[in-house]
C-alpha cells in the first residue's frame, strides 16, 4: 500500500500500466475501487493509470474536520507529486469531477484533459438528483436490513435492470460492505459538495474538456453535463444510451473507447 500526503493527511493510492498518465479521481461515498477493476485494466492497456481513495473513504486517513473541495484538489495534486507526475489526463465520477473542476481551476498545468463524468458545477443552476434517489440515499427505510439498504441505492443510481445480474448485484453489494465509509466522513464529503459553487469560474478552464453523462442517470441528470459543456469554453458533451450514474461499472468498455478517443487527440508532445 502506498501514501500521499497532504497537510497531514494520508491517501492511498494504486497504479497500474504504462504510458501517458491518467489520474482518476472518484465520487461520492465512494473509493478508487468503485472504478472497477475492467475500466481500470481498459485504461491501463496503454497508458500509465492512478487511483487513489479521497479522504474518508478505504484506506486514506479519516480527518474529523469539514473539508473543502479545495482540499480536495490538493489531495489528488499531492497524489500525482507523489507518483512524481507533473500533468495527466485527470478522469473524475460525479464529486470526483467537482474536485476535478476544482484542479482545473487552480493548478491548471497538472491538467492536460479534464474528462467530468456524471457530474455538475454546482451553484443554485444544478438539476437535483429524482425523488427516489435522494429517498435510497439520504432517507432510507431503516426497517430493512443494511445490506437491503445499500441494495437499494445501487438500484437507485444505476440504470434498471444493472443489479439483476446476482453476480453483479454482489460484487456492487461488496464493494460498498467491504470498507464501509464512516457515517461522519459521508458527512464531511456532502459538505463540502455543497459548499462548492464552480459555476461562475468555469469559463477560465482553458484545457480540453469533455463532458459524459448517461442518460438513465437520476442523481446527477444529464442535464448537468449539458451546462457543464455550455459552460466550460470548448467542452464537449457526449451522452451513453441506457447508463445511469455509475458509469465505470455499467458502461466499463464504452466509457473507456470514449475516453481512450479523447486522450489520442491530445497525447504528450
Amino acid at each position: 500500500m502506498s501514501f500521499a500526503v497532504n497537510r497531514g493527511v494520508r491517501l492511498s493510492y494504486g497504479e497500474r500500466g504504462k504510458g501517458d498518465p491518467v489520474l482518476l479521481i472518484m465520487g461520492y461515498a465512494a473509493r478508487a475501487a468503485h472504478w472497477g477493476e475492467e475500466f481500470r485494466d481498459l485504461l491501463a492497456s496503454n497508458h500509465r493509470v492512478v487511483s487513489f481513495d479521497n479522504r474518508g473513504t478505504g484506506d486514506s486517513d479519516k480527518p474529523a474536520n469539514p473539508w473543502t473541495m479545495a482540499d480536495m484538489a490538493r489531495d489528488a495534486a499531492a497524489v500525482m507529486e507523489a507518483v512524481g507526475l507533473a500533468c495527466a489526463h485527470v478522469v473524475g465520477l460525479s464529486m470526483g469531477g467537482m474536485v476535478a473542476q476544482e484542479l482545473a481551476l487552480s493548478d491548471p498545468a497538472r491538467v492536460r484533459t479534464l474528462s467530468l463524468v456524471a457530474t455538475h458545477s454546482g451553484g443554485p443552476g444544478v438539476v437535483p438528483p429524482a425523488p427516489e434517489v435522494t429517498a435510497a440515499m439520504f432517507n432510507p427505510d431503516r426497517s430493512i436490513s443494511a445490506v437491503r439498504r445499500i441494495e437499494n441505492i445501487w438500484r437507485a443510481i444505476c440504470a434498471p435492470g444493472f443489479l439483476d445480474d446476482p453476480r453483479r448485484r454482489e460484487a456492487c453489494l461488496r464493494l460498498d460492505l467491504e470498507k464501509p465509509i464512516p457515517l461522519a466522513m459521508l458527512a464531511n464529503q456532502a459538505q463540502a459538495v455543497m459548499a462548492s459553487d464552480r459555476s461562475g469560474r468555469l469559463s477560465q478552464i482553458r484545457v480540453p474538456t469533455l463532458a459524459v453523462t448517461g442518460t438513465e442517470d437520476h442523481l446527477v441528470p444529464p442535464a448537468n453535463s449539458d451546462r457543464l459543456a455550455a459552460l466550460i469554453p470548448g467542452a464537449r458533451l457526449v451522452r451513453i444510451p441506457g447508463c445511469g450514474h455509475m458509469v465505470p461499472l455499467e458502461k466499463p468498455r464504452e466509457l473507456a473507447r470514449i475516453l481512450l478517443a479523447f486522450f489520442a487527440e491530445h497525447r504528450e508532445g
